[in-house]
């Protein structure tokens, strides 16, 4: 939808995820060509899923948004499931605006909920052979970013300056298999859990 009015809209289908400051946006979009570290990591590059999301836009001198989304949750941090109904869900705020004539500021926090039955990977066992591994369990992460900009009078046409910025935590909790293919002796299923921070900083002038 366009407007439902008051400043809230509903999508459905296929898209990219708000959550952050750079996963919505198209890759042709990005300062740089490679995604940073930290979604190559923590949301196998670009997060874009199957689902619905409701968002509102705060009518306000600031920008002020609420969002939130169901998706099937396939894709990677989630996975397979076999049972067909959503394991996905994502909630954002951004918070934004202007300070004069050539500088803006936008900050936020996003909370990623997935769970999976069997996400595969490719992996490598103590003797250097290929293996393949799963993970089912739940995966949550959280995002904080923001970005400050400077335009000499809004005017971006000569000279621009953009500081951007995101901090990502991620738990993970579930059962872990070594080798579902049986390629070296296994499966080996056993308990999973840990906890992975990451971060970028980038600048464009």
């Amino acid at each position: 939808t366009s407007s439902l009015g008051r400043g809230v809209t509903l999508k459905g289908g296929r898209y990219f995820s708000e959550i952050g400051y750079l996963n919505k946006q198209h890759q042709h979009s990005w300062d740089f060509i490679d995604a940073p570290l930290p979604y190559r990591a923590f949301l196998g590059g670009q997060l874009g899923n199957d689902g619905v999301q409701l968002k509102w836009v705060v009518p306000a001198d600031l920008l002020v948004a609420f969002g939130a989304e169901v998706a099937n949750g396939r894709s990677f941090p989630g996975g397979d499931h076999k049972r067909n109904a959503p394991r996905l869900a994502a909630v954002f705020g951004h918070v934004g605006g202007d300070l004069g004539m050539s500088h803006s500021w936008r900050t936020g926090l996003s909370y990623l909920h997935a769970s999976s039955d069997e996400r595969r990977y490719q992996d490598l066992s103590s003797t250097g052979a290929g293996v393949t591994n799963s993970f089912a369990g739940r995966s949550k992460l959280w995002i904080a970013d923001f970005v400050w900009k400077w335009e000499p009078e809004g005017n971006a046409t000569q000279r621009s300056l953009k500081l951007q910025a995101e901090y990502f935590l991620r738990d993970e909790d579930g059962r872990l298999t070594f080798d579902t293919d049986a390629a070296v002796g296994g499966p080996l299923p056993g308990a999973y859990a840990a906890r992975q921070r990451g971060w970028y900083a980038q600048a464009t002038y």
